[in-house]
């Protein structure tokens, strides 16, 4: 029952010599919602996460898909940016997770700086980079 992904908790216990099974289902994901992402668009947010409505929540999928969006935001020059995922309970067993983006500047090279080099000029080096 636990690696079904199924149940948040899983008790087994013995009560007058019958076996009780007591369980906690993990919540239906109703959505999932990108917040503060102005440099990435919601449809290549979508692409990359693993979480969608109807899915079954995990603490660990959430986790996977914070490092899969911090990743995605490396590959495009913001390597400050953070994730913060949030979840708002709803009826029936059912969470909203919401991802709130910090992108953080983007990070650029500002100059470079050859080092060493003397059998050819810094201009040479630079046009072979």
């Amino acid at each position: 029952l636990s690696r079904t992904g199924l149940f948040a908790d899983v008790q087994l216990g013995v009560q007058n010599g019958d076996l009780i099974v007591q369980i906690k289902e993990n919540p239906i994901i109703n959505q999932v919602v990108f917040e503060g992402n102005k440099a990435l668009s919601q449809d290549k947010l979508t692409k990359e996460v693993t979480l969608a409505p109807r899915g079954i929540y995990t603490r660990a999928k959430v986790q996977e898909d914070v490092g899969s969006i911090v990743e995605l935001y490396r590959l495009q020059g913001r390597i400050s940016a953070t994730v913060t995922p949030k979840l708002v309970q709803l009826d029936q067993n059912r969470v909203d997770v919401i991802f709130e983006i910090n992108e953080g500047p983007q990070t650029g090279i500002s100059a470079v700086n050859i080092l060493g080099n003397q059998a050819f000029s810094d201009r040479d080096v630079r046009g072979v980079m």
